[in-house]
Parts: structure tokens; C-alpha cells; sequence
């Protein structure tokens, strides 16, 4: 039960971060005065939205969505595909590389 909860939760993070991306790059394209910090911050969230994009429009192509502008359909692809992301990084973990660290350490005497 603890490993589907695990995934669960990666699954859901996923989702909010690969959304959260996109949300902040936009909101800092909207901000009219930005400092010299935040400027930075808008390129490099820019790029990671750019790079979501480009998913996104793969993943569109092979899923046969065709591009109708309609952001609500781009925020439920690209968090599906952040869900799948880390969902699957988690089951592998939680499957395969944590399986062998279950068992219990002989305490030294």
C-alpha cells in the first residue's frame, strides 16, 4: 500500500510541476517592470517551457490531437505526461532499486 501511495503522490507532483512551469513562465512574460534577477528567472523559465512544448507537441502529434489553441487540453496533456514521468521514475525506484534495500540489516554485535 505504501509503494502505490508513493507513486500516487509522484504522480500528482508531476503534474503540478510540469503545469507550474508553464503558469510561471506565463506569469512572468505578463509582469510589466522585472529586476535584473527575474529576468533571469523568466529565461530560464522559458526555456523549461519551451522544452514543454516541444513535448507537447509530440506527444499531441502521436495521441492525434490536432492544435486548436486550446490551453486547457495543452495543461491536461503536459501534466499528463509530468504524471507519467515521474510516476514512472517512481515505480522503477519503488520496483527495482528499493526492493533490494527492504530487507533488514544484520544489527553488528
Amino acid at each position: 500500500m505504501k509503494r502505490i501511495r508513493a507513486i500516487t503522490v509522484a504522480a500528482i507532483l508531476g503534474a503540478v510541476v510540469f503545469n507550474a512551469v508553464i503558469w510561471i513562465a506565463n506569469s512572468l512574460d505578463a509582469m510589466p517592470h522585472r529586476g535584473a534577477f527575474l529576468d533571469y528567472v523568466d529565461i530560464a523559465f522559458g526555456l523549461l517551457s519551451f522544452a514543454e512544448a516541444i513535448l507537447l507537441a509530440f506527444v499531441e502529434h502521436v495521441i492525434g490531437f490536432s492544435d486548436t489553441g486550446n490551453r486547457f487540453m495543452d495543461l491536461l496533456v503536459v501534466g499528463s505526461v509530468g504524471a507519467f514521468i515521474f510516476a514512472f521514475i517512481t515505480i522503477l525506484w519503488q520496483f527495482t532499486i528499493k526492493r533490494g534495500h527492504d530487507h533488514k540489516r544484520p544489527v553488528a554485535s
